[in-house]
């Protein structure tokens, strides 16, 4: 769906998350009053009791090579879980069947601003295939070494981290 930066379109909103306008993903990196909504989401192995964390590609413009959760820009007109399971399948080729709404926040950085929903993704056990311009390597971590991993890990995925309460999902 999506080409590059510079011609993806995506819906700017307002802080009720409601549509005000478009604006080019480039657009909207570059400018933080341009609010646009993401989803992240992770994996969870609840037969084994792991969390999925993948290292993401070098060649990334943002957080490259650090440790985090997957994510999407929401397309102009597409919904949270339109995006997310379009995301699921782009970057892991799985198909998203069951999953779960755990949190969402509002976050600023110097040159854009989100509003992200946070989703767990009930894994089956099934194969993950990930593009290697999209991820270096993966990690099945269970609660306790999530929560006391001392990798390089990205602003939102650490939030994440912190801030979910795991031993309830």
């Amino acid at each position: 769906m999506a080409t590059n930066d510079k011609t993806e379109i995506l819906d700017i909103i307002d802080e009720n998350d409601n549509v005000i306008g478009t604006a080019t993903r480039e657009q909207c990196h570059t400018d933080p009053k341009l609010l646009h909504h993401t989803v992240h989401f992770t994996f969870i192995d609840r037969k084994n009791s792991k969390i999925l964390l993948t290292q993401r590609s070098f060649k990334k413009k943002h957080d490259g090579g650090k440790y985090c959760f997957l994510g999407e820009h929401i397309v102009s007109g597409e919904s949270y879980i339109e995006a997310l399971i379009r995301g699921c399948v782009e970057e892991t080729n799985y198909n998203a069947n069951t999953f779960k709404e755990l949190a969402h926040r509002m976050v600023s950085y110097q040159k854009e601003s989100e509003y992200v929903k946070f989703f767990v993704i009930d894994f089956d056990g099934s194969s993950l295939e990930f593009g290697k311009d999209e991820v270096e390597q993966y990690l099945w971590l269970d609660i306790k070494e999530l929560k006391n991993i001392k990798l390089d890990i990205s602003e939102m995925t650490k939030y994440w981290i912190d801030n979910i309460e795991w031993n309830k999902v």
